[in-house]
């Protein structure tokens, strides 16, 4: 019998080890921008005007490869196409699943490049994590129609796993769990 549940044991401690969880999540979240210059969503260059829009509560099945992240709305109001180039602060907050107890948001920053009817969104840095997910914008490159328009601002989701060192502690505990409850003396009558 003791031999028996020995083996049971150990085949619950392997399977544990060997099944890798599944690093499929819904997510939910919510971006924000703001121009550096500013301090708001809303930036001049002479009579045109560039505005960075975000997403409230997009919800999400990680992994997805290109989701809406926000996007530039142009207005050229009857100038010339615009010329400059103004620094940004993308801002992510993570509604569910939880992150951390400090750690439920996360900044990137950017650079948005108009020149001869061309916007180029260019992300600095590193992806964005929050929790186990990871947040990768995609910096692109946008024509910008004569009169004004909008250009999308994308990016990657994706959940990343526990560690095997995770997996395997939770099988040493249920393996110790499973000893004792096997041990448990029994009450002397």
């Amino acid at each position: 019998m003791q031999l028996r549940f020995s083996w049971m044991v150990a085949a619950l401690g392997g399977l544990l080890l060997a099944v890798a969880p599944a690093a499929a999540e819904t997510v939910t979240f919510t971006t924000s921008f703001e121009f550096t210059s500013t301090s708001t969503n809303t930036v001049n260059l002479g009579t045109a005007t560039f505005k960075l829009l975000g997403v409230t509560n997009s919800t999400v099945n990680t992994p997805i490869a290109s989701t809406p992240f926000g996007s530039v709305v142009y207005e050229r109001n009857g100038q010339a196409p615009a010329q400059g180039m103004f620094g940004f602060k993308f801002t992510v907050t993570q509604v569910s699943p939880a992150g951390s107890a400090f750690n439920t948001s996360n900044i990137f920053f950017g650079n948005i490049t108009s020149f001869n009817g061309v916007a180029i969104i260019d992300f600095v840095g590193a992806a964005l994590k929050i929790g186990n997910i990871v947040y990768t914008p995609q910096s692109n490159t946008a024509m910008l129609p004569l009169n004004g328009g909008v250009a999308s601002i994308n990016g990657a989701v994706q959940a990343v796993p526990l560690p095997a060192a995770a997996w395997g502690g939770m099988a040493l505990c249920a393996m110790i769990g499973a000893w004792k409850i096997r041990r448990k003396p029994e009450p002397e009558v």
